[in-house]
Parts: C-alpha cells; sequence; structure tokens
C-alpha cells in the first residue's frame, strides 16, 4: 500500500462537466459472471435507473472478483471524469467479495468500521434469525467484514439484504456507488443513493419508446434513420430482432430522446414516429 493509500488522502480531484448529460459508468464485480456460470441482470437494472434520471451510461465493465482489478477499473472510469461511478456485486462477507478493498485502494482512503453499516448488518442477521434462515443472530468475525467502509463514505441502507451499499464522493464531486450484486438490492440500494445525488440535479429527463419498425429489413432502415438523425440530433435510434425461428422474428426500433420535462420529450418522439412512417411511406 502507498503512502497516500496509507494516510488516507484524497484521491486527485476530477472535475465533471454539469453542462448537458451527466456521464455515468458502471463496473460489475464477479468472477462467476467471467466464466459463465451465471447471467447478469443487475446492470441492466442499474443502467435503466441511470439512463431514467437523465444520465447516459457510457460504459460497462465486466471483472473478477479481485481487489486489484477493481481498482483498476475505477481509476480507469475516473480518468474520463464522470458523474457516477457505480460498481455492482462484492460486497457480502466471502473472502473473494473484495469490491470495497479496491474501491479503498483507487480512492486512497482506509477502510474503517462504520458504526451504521454494523446496526444495519446486525438487524439484518436479527431478521434472518426470526425468519429461521441462519442459526445465530450478531456479528461473528466473518459478518463484521461488512461493516468495513471507506472512511468518509456514506452508508446505504439494503432492505432487501444484508450488506450496505456505499455512497463515496470525491472532490469534484464524482459519486462512487457500490451496491450488492443480486437484481433486487442493487435496484433498493442504488435507490437509496438518489436522496444523496440530488445537488447532480436531475439531468436531462429522457424517454423512450419501443415500436416494430415499418420496415423488416434492417438495411432499409439504414437511411431512414439518418435522415431523422439529422433532423433531430439529440435523439437515439437503435434496432433489434427480437422473436423465434418457430414463432418468426420482428423488428423492434427504440427511440429515445431528452427533454426539459417527460411531457416535452414524449411529445417530441411522437413527432418523431409520425415522421419515421411518412419516410418509410415515401414522403420526403
Amino acid at each position: 500500500m502507498s503512502d497516500r493509500e496509507q494516510s488516507g488522502q484524497p484521491a486527485p480531484k476530477v472535475r465533471p462537466s454539469h453542462d448537458g448529460d451527466l456521464h455515468a459508468e458502471i463496473v460489475v464485480v464477479g468472477s462467476d459472471l467471467l466464466r459463465g456460470d451465471v447471467g447478469d441482470s443487475s446492470a441492466q437494472i442499474v443502467a435503466g435507473l441511470l439512463t431514467a434520471r437523465g444520465a447516459r451510461v457510457h460504459g460497462i465493465r465486466f471483472i473478477a472478483d479481485d481487489a486489484a482489478a477493481v481498482a483498476d477499473a475505477l481509476r480507469d472510469a475516473l480518468t474520463r471524469s464522470p458523474h457516477f461511478i457505480v460498481t455492482i456485486g462484492g460486497l457480502g462477507p466471502a473472502e473473494d467479495d473484495r469490491t470495497l478493498a479496491g474501491v479503498s485502494a483507487a480512492l486512497s482512503i482506509p477502510l474503517v468500521h462504520n458504526p451504521g453499516a454494523a446496526e444495519q448488518v446486525d438487524h439484518a442477521y436479527a431478521r434472518l434469525k426470526e425468519q429461521r434462515r441462519v442459526d445465530r443472530s450478531g456479528i461473528n468475525r466473518y459478518r463484521e467484514k461488512m461493516t468495513h467502509l471507506p472512511v468518509g463514505c456514506t452508508v446505504l441502507a439494503n432492505p432487501d439484504g444484508i450488506a450496505p451499499g456505499t455512497l463515496c464522493r470525491l472532490p469534484g464531486t464524482t459519486a462512487v456507488i457500490s451496491v450488492p450484486g443480486t437484481p433486487r438490492e442493487a435496484r433498493a440500494v442504488f435507490e437509496a443513493a438518489l436522496p444523496y445525488l440530488k445537488d447532480f440535479g436531475p439531468g436531462r429527463v429522457v424517454a423512450r419508446r419501443q415500436i416494430e419498425a415499418p420496415n423488416q429489413d434492417e438495411s432499409a432502415l439504414v437511411p431512414l434513420i439518418e435522415q431523422l438523425s439529422d433532423e433531430y440530433p439529440d435523439a437515439r435510434f437503435t434496432t433489434r430482432p427480437t422473436g423465434t425461428p418457430k414463432k418468426g422474428f420482428r423488428l423492434l426500433m427504440t427511440i429515445e430522446v431528452p427533454g426539459g420535462t417527460t411531457e416535452e420529450a414524449e411529445s417530441e418522439i411522437g413527432r418523431i414516429v409520425h415522421r419515421l412512417l411518412a419516410l418509410a411511406a415515401g414522403n420526403k
């Protein structure tokens, strides 16, 4: 550990821009994901929550259960000065749950016993004991691991699990948010962070609509999307096939538009859909 890490000095300042979109990155921690043993839906949930807040997720990175890998991923993300970095997974009592050790190393702040985290863990095991899901309540030396958080970081409630989440604010206002790996807990803990992020502003409201593409030939949609992109530069368009060989395939089109309010963004989507159908019908 370096002298700076031992001293608890803050990481170098990053200066996110508060003009336009909020910039977010996600780091998913789990060796089982990299082996293909399990799938991931938590990143999808968190990305959706960030998008609903008006942030644009610029990358999702999957890494092993390793503190050095977590630290490297965070340092890499910080070079792009994001507003939010969300880590998913690796907060439990197991030996390979090393996410907060990586956060500690990346931000150069030590892990310390946190009374708020200890209270949450104690209450969680008392609840599980009442439900007869564990034999003993209280905090033993293995459970104690979940009570050590980076110093100065905020404890985030986990009403659906055991391990608390954390919110670490860096000088320059980047927020590093760590949530558990299960989808339900990831959602609950991320939502617990939102009251602490009000000073970021809501970002731009983003409305999204999915429609069946007016032409099932994806290549034929390319010139239509190019023209729409010229006419509506803030809008984003994606297409994807859905269905099965047995039931047949359909081509879906997603239109995403930012706006000052939900009503403004939804109205703009309505105009875009009308224009898309006109272009598809050959009306220039």
